[in-house]
């Protein structure tokens, strides 16, 4: 009974996404992230304990008011033209189109609205962090990209404005962090700030980085989950992973976190995007390279009271892929 309530949960998660990505209706975009949501409570509430049931309470509320936020401005895309075709657009939808974008930035904690990552990622266990890093991430963002392409450039630039200051808090909260869980929230503030930019400079730069995000954090993510099960069995190897897949998420070269951001500073030329915004989006990058170095240094002396080796093969080939990102990207 436990397996296939499990496995409808899932079913919610998989179905709510491919409706949002799918649809062509403001309406249907809404119940598929609606839908999502629904998948994941359950599946978080039966990994959690009493203090990560506080941020799962916090969590579900953000969303939620997200949601408001999002069907109001379905609502106003609607009045004009009574129709809920995301083709029909008009001047007037610009409100809605605004009232979406604050919707869709509580969802993914972008500023203004990012006060709530760190609190709900702090409390969580590490699958829900994946999932709430990752996944809950795809429909929000891609809604945000089609509302980027059928849009004035003013409002792209209000959006990569403020993912830019979100890139930038993010990297400098990160500096008061010395909890591992606190130093991942607020490198998701800075790596949701880079896609937010990247939805207003085409699909195929958000869908490299959401890409490329992902592939990073299911690494490091499956090696945490996978040390916290085996308490007793942190080997040296294991601490290497780890500190192999902080490099990558820092954006180090040649690691493949360094060809998202590149790729994103090379539209950003190319569209002369105004350079105090990329100059901003590097020192967010420089920033949050020191305190991942400062997580690694750390990883380092723990690294050195080790002798045991034990070898996690589906983490090691993630960490693999990291390794060898510029490689295997080069193409794009």
């Amino acid at each position: 009974m436990v397996t296939s309530s499990f496995n409808l949960f899932i079913f919610f998660m998989l179905s709510g996404t491919i409706i949002s990505l799918t649809s062509s209706y403001w309406m249907l975009m809404w119940i598929g992230m609606e839908i999502t949501l629904i998948g994941l409570i359950p599946i978080v509430l039966s990994y959690s304990n009493s203090l990560e049931k506080e941020g799962i309470v916090k969590y579900f509320t953000m969303q939620a008011l997200g949601s408001i936020f999002v069907l109001a401005g379905s609502l106003i895309m609607f009045y004009p033209s009574f129709s809920w075709e995301t083709s029909i657009l008009s001047f007037f939808s610009v409100s809605g189109a605004v009232t979406i974008v604050f919707g869709l930035f509580l969802k993914l904690g972008i500023f203004p609205v990012h006060f709530w990552v760190s609190g709900v990622i702090c409390s969580m266990s590490w699958l829900s962090c994946l999932l709430i890093l990752t996944w809950q991430k795809i429909a929000p963002l891609f809604f945000m990209i089609y509302l980027m392409q059928n849009f004035t450039f003013y409002l792209c630039m209000i959006v990569i404005f403020l993912s830019v200051i979100s890139s930038m808090i993010g990297s400098l909260g990160g500096l008061n962090q010395t909890l591992l869980r606190g130093i991942l929230a607020f490198s998701s503030i800075t790596h949701t700030g880079w896609m937010g930019v990247s939805s207003c400079l085409g699909l195929s730069e958000t869908y490299l980085y959401f890409t490329i995000y992902c592939l990073m954090s299911f690494s490091l993510f499956g090696l945490l989950m996978f040390m916290e099960i085996y308490s007793s069995n942190h080997s040296l190897l294991l601490w290497n992973l780890v500190t192999l897949n902080l490099f990558a998420m820092s954006g180090m070269p040649p690691f493949v976190g360094f060809i998202s951001k590149w790729v994103v500073l090379k539209s950003m030329f190319l569209l002369n995007m105004p350079m105090i915004l990329i100059i901003l989006l590097i020192i967010s990058s420089i920033i949050s390279l020191y305190y991942y170095i400062k997580t690694i240094y750390s990883f380092i002396l723990i690294e050195k009271k080790l002798k045991s080796v034990f070898w996690n093969m589906y983490s090691s080939l993630f960490s693999l892929l990291n390794i060898f990102g510029f490689c295997f990207f080069i193409s794009f």
